[in-house]
């Protein structure tokens, strides 16, 4: 006869599987709150062997609507960004926790974005940063895609984030919000930058002269002061005004900068939707910057700083075994 005891003490080592895997075998599945945090760590949306990137998007919501611990959610969106180094997660968990708590999600957004900024460099001196405030900037950033696809992130958005990021590590520069002439507006460093860019983002509409923040530091508002130089933020449609001997108004503005600095100030144009032209030659002193990313904040220090070359010479470093 056979010794139940016996067989119940071996099958009970022997776990239940409670799940399937994405290759459709047994597994067992893991609490919901250490399985998004595993997602929320390593998940990029993109496809893999066995799962698409929408997929995990559908694990993810379902995982959430388990867990009823917004807090919880919160500390997993800054968790993603700050130690795992994740950006499109985060962005879907306060997405989600948006329709949940939106004071949490605000409160919690403003730390984010402080952490994502937290490691833009200390520029060589103050820079005259050029906003483009103009009608053209109302467009998405990413261009027109289509009904669903399009974001919502305005040029002049990405524009403004950038103003601000800068103002809050280097206190002594200046922003100048303008279309076809310069906007007054009062930015304070010790704000977050999310409140700093939103003000500046609300003088929107007009024509496009990308000289006047050079002229404001020539002539204007700003004359007297000593720049380290002028940072141009975009979409260089720029169209009102003609420079002296055919050039742009921005060349004749930026070279009466130079004179009038004595110094070696530099130029960067930034054109948040490149189309292939600018409103200045790149040059020793003049650099121009398609499109925007993070490593946009080191391109324009090593600028600045006379180490224009870096990252060629970084690359160049690197030995072939």
């Amino acid at each position: 006869m056979a010794n139940k005891t016996l067989f119940s003490s071996i099958t009970s080592k022997f776990t239940r599987a409670n799940t399937t895997n994405d290759a459709g075998g047994r597994a067992y599945a893991l609490p919901a709150k250490q399985a998004l945090a595993q997602i929320a760590a390593t998940g990029c949306f993109n496809n893999t062997y066995h799962t698409r990137g929408r997929d995990q998007l559908v694990q993810i919501l379902q995982l959430v609507n388990q867990i009823d611990d917004n807090e919880f959610l919160a500390r997993l969106a800054v968790y993603a960004r700050k130690k795992a180094f994740m950006k499109d997660m985060p962005a879907a968990l306060f997405v989600i926790l948006s329709s949940r708590d939106t004071a949490l999600t605000h409160k919690i957004f403003d730390q984010v974005v402080e952490i994502a900024c937290g490691n833009i460099p200390r520029l060589p001196g103050p820079v005259v940063i050029g906003l483009d405030t103009s009608g053209s900037m109302t467009m998405p950033a990413i261009g027109n895609r289509g009904r669903g696809a399009t974001s919502k992130m305005r040029c002049v958005d990405v524009a403004a984030l950038f103003a601000a990021a800068i103002v809050r590590r280097n206190p002594d520069s200046v922003v100048v919000p303008f279309d076809t002439r310069a906007h007054k507006v009062r930015v304070d460093p010790g704000d977050t930058i999310l409140s700093m860019s939103k003000r500046l983002s609300k003088f929107v509409g007009g024509g496009t002269d990308c000289s006047i923040p050079i002229a404001e530091a020539n002539s204007g508002r700003l004359a007297g002061r000593k720049f380290a130089g002028i940072v141009l933020v975009s979409d260089n449609e720029s169209w009102v005004g003609r420079g002296r001997y055919g050039s742009t108004v921005v060349m004749t503005e930026w070279n009466k900068f130079v004179n009038r600095q004595q110094g070696d100030p530099r130029l960067v144009c930034i054109d948040i939707q490149p189309s292939g032209n600018s409103q200045a030659p790149d040059r020793k002193d003049i650099l121009n910057v398609g499109g925007f990313s993070d490593s946009v904040f080191k391109v324009v220090n090593s600028f600045l700083s006379r180490d224009r070359d870096r990252f060629v010479t970084e690359i160049e470093a690197i030995e072939l075994s």
